[in-house]
């Protein structure tokens, strides 16, 4: 999804989603209607409120990144102070226990405030990321949520800066949860995240599957054998991946090809078990061995993939037959 008319399409880093938010939840009481309809309809939906009345605003301010939460917007609205932390993500994953320390910040330095958390992400979540999320009782507003609320507002937009975030929305929406091309090689970053959120492949026991975005470069499928208590960031097994950018390139177009990688994995975890890794790899019917520092092998056949439905089931047979080889 490109479009060079639209500004979102450049602007597409955190900071830049940051300063819209920022210039719309200012604009509460902007000269322009459609302004200032948005801005409300956004604060009414962060402190929930749902009755149909006007909100009024006697009191706001927002500040960037203090004590590193992305935007704090202090109000009063109806009488009533309130303090709204927004977390603001386009395609990365919370990390670093962020939300938890921004909610005891919150916590200790507005003690009288009415206090919301938001979680707004221009994205799909996946099923534990929300459940992180709600753990630590923030509200999530995902690319379907974001769309609700600016949609009903389309009709009456005028705004430029308005009309091109909408039509972002919109678009991103339709990547994220549109019917997908049989020809993989043509979809673009969120058409792979669509798959992996809305058509995920059925996981074998003893396995868990993730996927990333590998510095806005490929998105990246991943498995591995399941140890919750390391999670992905402090992996010790060697784990499986497929790269978007090599399914689209001329080389491997539309054909599966796995890696096997030890990124990650510490030395001492190494010592202990490589050769016992690539000896098991190397004996498979199913992989060729390699020599290189982080990749020790590679699926042996270029399967064709030439539908949504064969990439899940290649995914959900390779799963298997590299826990059968692991275990």
């Amino acid at each position: 999804m490109f479009n060079k008319r639209n500004l979102f399409s450049f602007a597409t880093k955190e900071l830049s989603q940051d300063a819209f938010l920022m210039w719309l939840i200012n604009n509460f009481d902007s000269d322009y209607e459609d302004v200032r309809i948005a801005s409300k309809a956004l604060l009414k939906t962060f402190i929930e409120n749902k009755s149909k009345d006007d909100i009024n605003i006697t009191k706001l301010s927002t500040e960037a990144q203090k004590n590193k939460i992305d935007i704090l917007v202090d109000c009063v609205i109806d009488n009533k102070p309130y303090i709204i932390a927004i977390e603001d993500k386009t395609t990365s994953f919370e990390h670093d226990n962020q939300i938890h320390r921004y909610k005891e910040y919150v916590k200790k330095t507005y003690p009288n405030h009415n206090r919301k958390y938001i979680f707004y992400k221009t994205h799909l979540l996946t099923d534990d990321e929300k459940a992180n999320i709600r753990k630590h009782k923030w509200k999530i507003y995902d690319i379907n949520a974001i769309y609700n609320i600016f949609e009903s507002l389309d009709a009456k937009l005028k705004n430029n800066i308005l009309i091109d975030y909408v039509e972002h929305i919109k678009e991103l929406k339709e990547d994220l949860n549109g019917t997908l091309f049989d020809d993989i090689s043509k979809w673009n970053d969120n058409n792979w995240v669509n798959f992996c959120v809305n058509h995920k492949p059925d996981v074998p026991e003893n396995i868990v599957f993730g996927f990333g975005n590998y510095h806005n470069q490929y998105i990246y499928l991943v498995f591995m054998l399941n140890k919750p208590d390391k999670g992905w960031g402090k992996t010790i097994y060697p784990y499986g991946e497929i790269r978007s950018r090599d399914i689209s390139s001329e080389k491997y177009r539309n054909k599966f090809f796995l890696r096997i990688l030890i990124y990650g994995i510490e030395q001492d975890i190494l010592d202990k078990h490589l050769e016992e890794w690539k000896k098991k790899f190397g004996n498979s019917e199913y992989f060729l061995s390699q020599k290189k520092t982080k990749q020790i092998a590679l699926s042996k056949n270029l399967e064709d993939i030439s539908s949504v439905s064969e990439l899940k089931l290649l995914l959900e047979k390779y799963m298997e037959i590299y826990r059968d080889i692991m275990l």
